[in-house]
Protein backbone atom coordinates (compact mmCIF):
# COMPACT_ATOMS: atom_id res chain seq x y z
CA UNK A 1 0.00 0.00 0.00
CA UNK A 2 2.98 2.47 -0.04
CA UNK A 3 2.28 3.20 -3.79
CA UNK A 4 -1.36 4.89 -3.24
CA UNK A 5 -0.42 6.32 -0.09
CA UNK A 6 2.58 8.44 -1.48
CA UNK A 7 0.35 8.76 -4.51
CA UNK A 8 -2.42 10.35 -2.53
CA UNK A 9 0.20 12.26 -0.29
CA UNK A 10 1.51 13.77 -3.17
CA UNK A 11 -1.95 14.90 -4.61
CA UNK A 12 -2.66 16.69 -1.41
CA UNK A 13 1.20 18.68 -1.60
CA UNK A 14 0.18 20.01 -5.08
CA UNK A 15 -3.02 21.10 -3.64
CA UNK A 16 -1.54 22.85 -0.92
CA UNK A 17 1.09 24.50 -2.64
CA UNK A 18 -1.50 25.88 -6.17
CA UNK A 19 -4.80 26.84 -3.23
CA UNK A 20 -2.72 27.78 -0.22
CA UNK A 21 0.55 29.09 -1.94
CA UNK A 22 -0.50 30.00 -4.70
CA UNK A 23 2.78 28.37 -6.44
CA UNK A 24 0.95 27.22 -9.69
CA UNK A 25 2.22 27.83 -13.57
CA UNK A 26 0.65 25.35 -16.09
CA UNK A 27 3.84 22.85 -16.76
CA UNK A 28 6.18 24.21 -14.65
CA UNK A 29 4.89 25.12 -11.22
CA UNK A 30 4.81 23.27 -8.64
CA UNK A 31 7.92 21.12 -10.47
CA UNK A 32 7.45 17.61 -9.50
CA UNK A 33 11.13 17.86 -7.63
CA UNK A 34 9.15 20.62 -5.01
CA UNK A 35 6.36 17.84 -4.44
CA UNK A 36 8.75 15.19 -3.79
CA UNK A 37 10.96 17.70 -1.61
CA UNK A 38 7.98 18.66 0.27
CA UNK A 39 7.30 14.89 1.44
CA UNK A 40 11.15 13.93 2.13
CA UNK A 41 11.15 17.11 4.31
CA UNK A 42 8.24 15.83 6.42
CA UNK A 43 9.40 12.07 6.83
CA UNK A 44 9.95 10.81 9.97
CA UNK A 45 12.67 7.88 11.40
CA UNK A 46 10.90 4.72 11.51
CA UNK A 47 11.53 2.73 15.01
CA UNK A 48 12.61 -0.64 14.55
CA UNK A 49 11.23 -3.21 16.26
CA UNK A 50 14.44 -3.89 18.44
CA UNK A 51 16.78 -0.91 20.21
CA UNK A 52 19.21 0.19 17.33
CA UNK A 53 17.55 -1.58 14.57
CA UNK A 54 17.52 1.58 12.81
CA UNK A 55 20.17 4.32 12.97
CA UNK A 56 19.85 7.69 13.83
CA UNK A 57 19.25 9.94 10.43
CA UNK A 58 19.28 9.41 6.94
CA UNK A 59 20.53 5.53 6.34
CA UNK A 60 20.17 3.17 4.26
CA UNK A 61 17.76 0.89 6.50
CA UNK A 62 14.76 3.47 6.02
CA UNK A 63 16.09 5.96 4.39
CA UNK A 64 14.76 9.42 4.84
CA UNK A 65 11.83 7.37 6.96
CA UNK A 66 8.05 7.26 6.55
CA UNK A 67 5.82 9.66 5.20
CA UNK A 68 4.26 12.24 7.96
CA UNK A 69 1.64 14.77 6.23
CA UNK A 70 1.91 16.98 9.35
CA UNK A 71 5.56 17.55 9.44
CA UNK A 72 5.35 18.19 5.94
CA UNK A 73 2.40 21.14 6.03
CA UNK A 74 3.90 22.29 10.19
CA UNK A 75 0.52 23.37 11.10
CA UNK A 76 0.63 25.42 13.71
CA UNK A 77 4.00 25.89 13.59
CA UNK A 78 5.64 29.46 13.92
CA UNK A 79 6.14 29.48 10.24
CA UNK A 80 4.78 27.78 7.54
CA UNK A 81 7.10 25.60 5.26
CA UNK A 82 9.79 27.94 2.99
CA UNK A 83 10.57 26.81 -0.30
CA UNK A 84 12.79 27.54 -3.45
CA UNK A 85 11.46 26.08 -6.81
CA UNK A 86 12.47 28.79 -9.74
CA UNK A 87 14.18 27.67 -12.82
CA UNK A 88 16.05 30.44 -13.15
CA UNK A 89 17.66 29.84 -10.09
CA UNK A 90 19.12 26.91 -11.40
CA UNK A 91 23.41 26.79 -11.35
CA UNK A 92 26.25 25.23 -13.55
CA UNK A 93 28.90 23.52 -13.04
CA UNK A 94 31.18 25.56 -10.19
CA UNK A 95 27.85 28.17 -9.48
CA UNK A 96 26.58 28.46 -5.78
CA UNK A 97 23.32 29.27 -5.03
CA UNK A 98 22.95 31.12 -1.71
CA UNK A 99 20.15 31.52 0.29
CA UNK A 100 19.78 32.76 3.33
CA UNK A 101 17.03 30.77 6.15
CA UNK A 102 16.19 32.79 9.70
CA UNK A 103 15.19 30.13 12.60
CA UNK A 104 11.58 30.05 13.45
CA UNK A 105 11.98 28.62 16.84
CA UNK A 106 15.16 27.42 18.57
CA UNK A 107 13.26 24.64 20.57
CA UNK A 108 12.55 23.00 17.23
CA UNK A 109 14.01 20.88 14.97
CA UNK A 110 15.06 22.75 11.50
CA UNK A 111 14.98 20.69 8.24
CA UNK A 112 16.03 21.48 4.79
CA UNK A 113 15.53 19.17 1.62
CA UNK A 114 17.02 19.23 -1.88
CA UNK A 115 15.70 18.06 -4.79
CA UNK A 116 15.99 17.69 -8.62
CA UNK A 117 14.73 15.97 -11.42
CA UNK A 118 18.50 13.97 -12.93
CA UNK A 119 18.21 13.45 -16.55
CA UNK A 120 17.93 10.25 -17.85
CA UNK A 121 22.00 8.35 -17.97
CA UNK A 122 22.49 6.27 -20.80
CA UNK A 123 21.53 3.21 -20.65
CA UNK A 124 23.34 0.78 -18.29
CA UNK A 125 25.32 3.23 -17.08
CA UNK A 126 23.32 4.99 -14.21
CA UNK A 127 24.39 7.72 -11.89
CA UNK A 128 23.70 11.04 -11.54
CA UNK A 129 24.58 13.25 -14.77
CA UNK A 130 24.01 16.28 -13.08
CA UNK A 131 25.83 16.37 -9.45
CA UNK A 132 24.60 19.20 -7.20
CA UNK A 133 24.83 19.19 -3.24
CA UNK A 134 23.33 20.98 -0.28
CA UNK A 135 25.33 22.35 2.47
CA UNK A 136 23.51 24.21 5.28
CA UNK A 137 26.66 26.41 7.29
CA UNK A 138 24.87 27.63 10.72
CA UNK A 139 25.85 31.15 12.31
CA UNK A 140 28.64 29.40 13.45
CA UNK A 141 30.73 25.94 13.42
CA UNK A 142 31.11 23.93 10.53
CA UNK A 143 28.99 23.24 7.33
CA UNK A 144 26.33 20.24 7.78
CA UNK A 145 26.51 17.83 4.80
CA UNK A 146 23.43 17.21 3.00
CA UNK A 147 24.17 13.60 1.15
CA UNK A 148 25.96 10.46 3.05
CA UNK A 149 28.74 10.82 1.18
CA UNK A 150 30.80 13.56 2.20
CA UNK A 151 30.88 16.82 0.00
CA UNK A 152 31.63 17.38 -2.67
CA UNK A 153 30.97 13.96 -3.71
CA UNK A 154 27.17 14.20 -4.37
CA UNK A 155 25.29 10.45 -5.28
CA UNK A 156 21.87 11.75 -4.37
CA UNK A 157 19.33 13.60 -6.06
CA UNK A 158 17.33 13.91 -3.07
CA UNK A 159 19.67 15.64 0.14
CA UNK A 160 18.46 16.65 3.23
CA UNK A 161 20.23 18.35 6.77
CA UNK A 162 18.30 18.32 10.42
CA UNK A 163 19.57 20.45 12.86
CA UNK A 164 18.13 18.78 15.49
CA UNK A 165 18.86 21.76 18.27
CA UNK A 166 19.55 24.80 15.83
CA UNK A 167 20.32 28.31 17.70
CA UNK A 168 19.39 31.72 17.17
CA UNK A 169 20.07 33.51 14.08
CA UNK A 170 20.75 32.70 10.29
CA UNK A 171 21.21 29.44 8.85
CA UNK A 172 23.06 29.90 5.00
CA UNK A 173 21.40 27.32 2.74
CA UNK A 174 24.12 26.53 -0.39
CA UNK A 175 23.17 24.55 -3.40
CA UNK A 176 26.63 23.85 -5.40
CA UNK A 177 26.62 23.22 -8.71
CA UNK A 178 29.42 20.36 -8.40
CA UNK A 179 28.97 18.75 -11.91
CA UNK A 180 26.54 19.80 -14.61
CA UNK A 181 27.01 18.85 -17.75
CA UNK A 182 23.33 18.43 -18.94
CA UNK A 183 21.22 20.96 -19.53
CA UNK A 184 17.74 20.65 -17.75
CA UNK A 185 15.04 20.04 -20.12
CA UNK A 186 12.90 22.70 -18.57
CA UNK A 187 15.35 25.61 -19.20
CA UNK A 188 16.18 27.28 -22.61
CA UNK A 189 19.28 26.48 -23.72
CA UNK A 190 22.07 28.78 -22.36
CA UNK A 191 25.83 29.32 -23.05
CA UNK A 192 26.19 25.96 -20.27
CA UNK A 193 24.48 23.66 -19.17
CA UNK A 194 22.24 23.99 -15.81
CA UNK A 195 19.85 22.41 -13.44
CA UNK A 196 17.49 23.60 -12.03
CA UNK A 197 16.27 22.18 -8.17
CA UNK A 198 13.66 22.68 -5.51
CA UNK A 199 13.82 22.99 -2.34
CA UNK A 200 11.83 23.23 1.16
CA UNK A 201 12.74 24.61 4.60
CA UNK A 202 10.81 23.62 8.13
CA UNK A 203 10.59 26.06 11.41
CA UNK A 204 12.25 28.91 9.00
CA UNK A 205 10.90 32.53 9.00
CA UNK A 206 11.98 32.90 5.23
CA UNK A 207 14.50 31.19 2.31
CA UNK A 208 15.68 34.19 0.75
CA UNK A 209 18.33 34.02 -2.00
CA UNK A 210 21.01 36.04 -1.39
CA UNK A 211 22.77 35.30 -5.04
CA UNK A 212 24.86 32.84 -6.67
CA UNK A 213 28.42 32.46 -6.34
CA UNK A 214 31.14 31.32 -8.55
Amino acid sequence: MATPLVAGAAALVREYLTLHRSHVQDGLKPSGALIKAFLINGAVTIGGQFAGEVPAGTNSVDGFGRLNLEETFQAGAAAPPQFADEPDQAVQTGQIAVYNAVVADVTKPVTITLAWTDPPSAAGVGGLQNQLYLRVQPPSGDALDGDLQPFPNAQNNVQRVVVTAPVAGTYQVQVHGVSVTVNSPVLTNPGLPKQDFALVASNVLDLTLAGPEG
